[in-house]
């Protein structure tokens, strides 16, 4: 039997919000992008500041963009940003 360590809970304490995530938009409005796209993705952590990243872009919704998050301070591995926090690149990114 795992412990509380090793459950869904581990690293809770890590854990910050992100100051520019958006709400979650309806599914009725989200859309799938054909084949995810490389993308420099502005981050704003509650306690760490601003943070740019290059990721992948998977979804749209209007002005919302899903990003692809692998990061210890943060439980899920996406985030809607807005797209004013997201710039397209020309080149590849391993994610």
């Amino acid at each position: 039997m795992g412990s509380a360590a090793d459950g869904p809970w581990a690293g809770a304490d890590r854990w910050q919000a992100l100051l520019n995530e958006r709400e979650i938009p309806p599914s009725s409005r989200q859309r799938r992008l054909t084949a995810p796209i490389p993308v420099r993705a502005r981050l704003v952590w509650e306690r760490d500041g601003e943070e740019i990243i290059e990721t992948m872009a998977t979804h749209w919704a209007g002005r919302a963009v899903l990003v692809r998050t692998s990061d210890r301070r943060r439980r899920f591995h996406g985030v809607w940003l807005d797209s004013t926090d997201v710039q397209r690149l020309s080149h590849k990114v391993e994610s």
